[in-house]
C-alpha cells in the first residue's frame, strides 16, 4: 500500500513537472482521472457491499433498521449508487466545463455561473414580509 501511494506521488508530481515546463492542460486531465477512478471505485464499493449481498453489520442495514424500517438494505444499497452516481455525473460536467475554451481566463465560480444571468435575482426586490407565517 505504500507503494502504491508513493507511485501516485510521484505520478502526480511528474506531472506537475510536465505541466509546468512543457505541456500545459495535463494536470487537469489527470486530476479528472483521479477523480472518476475514485467515484467509480465508490459506486463499485456501494454495489458490492449493499447491492450485492446485504450483511447485518453493514451501514445500509443499520440505517434500514433505525432510519428508514420500509426500505430493505439493498433498496437503500441502490439509492446511495444513485446518488453516487448522480455526483460523479455533476463532477464530470463541472470538470469539462471548466476545461472548455469558454472558460479559460474565468475563475471556477465565475465559469460555472456563466449560463446564469444575475441580473434577474435581485434580493432587494423581494418581500421578506414574514407577519403571520409562524401563525396557525
Amino acid at each position: 500500500m505504500i507503494y502504491l501511494c508513493l507511485s501516485y506521488a510521484i505520478l502526480t508530481l511528474s506531472f506537475i513537472i510536465v505541466e509546468w515546463y512543457y505541456y500545459t492542460p495535463i494536470l487537469q486531465f489527470l486530476i479528472l482521472f483521479y477523480g472518476v477512478f475514485t467515484s467509480m471505485f465508490a459506486v463499485a464499493d456501494i454495489y458490492d457491499d449493499t447491492v450485492q449481498r446485504s450483511v447485518e453489520g453493514s451501514d445500509a442495514y443499520a440505517c434500514s433498521t433505525e432510519v428508514c424500517k420500509c426500505c430493505a438494505p439493498r433498496c437503500i444499497g441502490i439509492q446511495w449508487a444513485l446518488i453516487a452516481i448522480i455526483f460523479q455525473l455533476f463532477g464530470i460536467w463541472i470538470a469539462l466545463v471548466e476545461m472548455s475554451d469558454e472558460c479559460e481566463d474565468l475563475g471556477w465560480f465565475d465559469c460555472i455561473h456563466l449560463s446564469i444571468d444575475l441580473d434577474d435575482f435581485d434580493l432587494a426586490e423581494r418581500n421578506w414580509d414574514f407577519d403571520g407565517f409562524w401563525d396557525p
